[in-house]
């Protein structure tokens, strides 16, 4: 009897001292030129070159076997920014209300001020819409397709700023994303006569943002 339970420790002990299996992790080196760009938005010297600028924040200090390396962290990163994963979708109104900090287009422009305010505004939103345009095809995760970043509006912010680098990062890669999406983004005509968005309750009244459009268009345009 004795022998048996000996034995049935010992098997317990085994067990519990077998290194847990881990799945294999994706390395950069499985994956050609054209998949890591596809991937991650990046040529695979560009993300090793990022790598080695933000490695001491992001490589981990524990002793465990099996820490997370500094590698996957950023790759993870970077395939949630590209496709917008872990995201949730909701609905949103993309019209925005004239405020002072928000100047938008003249409805019906009477005078040649405000009609020459309204083209330099088209030409402006051109420029705007097609950065926004070609973030949002490149990083999924700016684009309502990908789903909404469900986080504060600061966190969001650092989001969008991280996209930036990330393109500028790819720019000097030599690597161009979303330049064709973003065209046809931008190519839409402004209609001068479409209705100014209502604002929601608890926002600021538009007739401060008209005081700041009529200042902009007596300054600069007439």
């Amino acid at each position: 009897m004795a022998a048996v339970i000996v034995a049935r420790r010992r098997h317990c002990n085994a067990q519990r001292a077998q290194e847990r299996v881990f799945r294999r992790r994706i390395s950069l080196f499985d994956l050609s030129d054209n998949d890591i760009v596809r991937r991650y938005r990046l040529p695979g010297h560009a993300i090793i070159a990022l790598l080695d600028e933000i490695k001491d924040d992001i490589e981990p200090i524990t002793q465990r076997s099996h820490a997370v390396p500094g590698i996957v962290k950023l790759l993870s990163t970077l395939q949630v920014l590209a496709s917008g994963s872990f995201q949730t979708p909701i609905a949103g109104d993309s019209g925005y209300q004239l405020q002072p900090w928000i100047v938008t287009p003249v409805r019906n422009p009477v005078t040649e001020g405000e009609a020459a305010y309204n083209r330099a505004h088209i030409r402006t939103r051109g420029i705007i819409e097609r950065i926004f345009g070609i973030l949002k095809s490149c990083f999924r995760c700016l684009d309502r397709s990908g789903g909404a970043l469900l986080y504060s509006p600061c966190k969001v912010c650092k989001v969008v700023v991280v996209c930036c680098i990330l393109h500028n990062i790819a720019i000097r890669a030599g690597v161009r994303l979303g330049e064709q999406e973003a065209e046809a983004e931008g190519e839409g005509d402004f209609d001068s006569n479409e209705e100014e968005p209502n604002a929601p309750l608890g926002e600021v009244r538009p007739e401060r943002g008209r005081d700041v459009r009529l200042n902009i268009i007596r300054n600069y345009f007439e």
